[in-house]
């Protein structure tokens, strides 16, 4: 149930850009459809098989229904109906305030959407609270110091959707996950020409440095609240969470009453 404060949070002014051109940024996938198939192949090395999984930046849905995440957070109302047509469940909301009690989901997936969000590091903090103890999250990023990231880097003023966006290194993430008592950090890379040169699978490879895409795993740490350094969380109402059944796989029944939820996804239109 989302309060009256909670209907007041404010989206991102980046997100007008998803807003209107969400479209465009679906079609994106369609045409590098073996970019997309490649990044789907080094995410599928990590994604846990079952449970109750949430995307945050769920866009169009492209990550999430491959992988049978029922629940999807995004702050725009344009990509959330076409993720919403595909069967997810969508809240809408930012990253930094997630409106779900704590311990909810299995696994928490989060793809090209760090780039986009206001704090990472407390993104980051929201994704802990909500995972159950000993649950992954998996980070899908375009690495800032891959040749890849380097040339998106170069050419952001030029792109609609990564004007916007702040590029991170894998090690920096790795870092605030570190901070937040996540471990057993593995990952997988691939993307290793540009996009626009690639025409079948691109190799998957165990690790990052070279691949401009990296998908990252580390799996959320019990620890006793008495003895934790995080920063204690404030108190928050969170959306109702029913029993539901979403293609065949058991899922949450999301009343969302108001705009509340994650920062906006993948966005490689160049």
């Amino acid at each position: 149930m989302c309060s009256s404060e909670r209907s007041t949070e404010r989206i991102p002014d980046t997100i007008q850009v998803f807003e209107k051109f969400h479209s465009r940024y679906d079609k994106w996938f369609t045409r590098h459809q073996w970019v997309y198939r490649s990044e789907i192949e080094a995410v599928s090395r990590l994604i846990p098989q079952g449970g109750l999984g949430l995307e945050v930046g769920v866009g169009t849905g492209r990550f999430a229904t491959p992988f049978a995440v029922a629940v999807g957070l995004d702050p725009s109302r344009a990509m959330a109906s076409i993720a919403k047509k595909k069967g997810l469940e969508v809240v809408r909301g930012i990253s930094e305030n997630l409106p779900f009690v704590g311990e909810t989901f299995d696994f928490v997936l989060l793809v090209t959407t760090i780039c986009f969000v206001e704090d990472p590091r407390t993104t980051l903090k929201e994704v802990r609270r909500v995972l159950k103890d000993h649950g992954p999250v998996i980070v899908g990023l375009v690495d800032k110091n891959s040749t890849l990231g380097r040339f998106y880097e170069s050419r952001k003023e030029a792109s609609v959707f990564y004007r916007a966006a702040t590029f991170y290194s894998v090690n920096q993430v790795k870092d605030w996950l570190t901070e937040l008592s996540f471990a057993h950090f593995s990952a997988y890379q691939t993307i290793f020409q540009p996009s626009d040169k690639i025409e079948r699978m691109e190799p998957i490879r165990e690790g990052y440095g070279q691949g401009g895409f990296v998908a990252l795993r580390a799996t959320k740490i019990a620890i006793d609240p008495a003895h934790s350094q995080l920063d204690a969380s404030p108190t928050r109402p969170s959306t109702s969470l029913g029993s539901g059944r979403i293609q065949g796989k058991s899922a949450p029944d999301i009343h969302a009453s108001c705009s509340v939820t994650s920062s906006s996804n993948d966005a490689r239109s160049l």
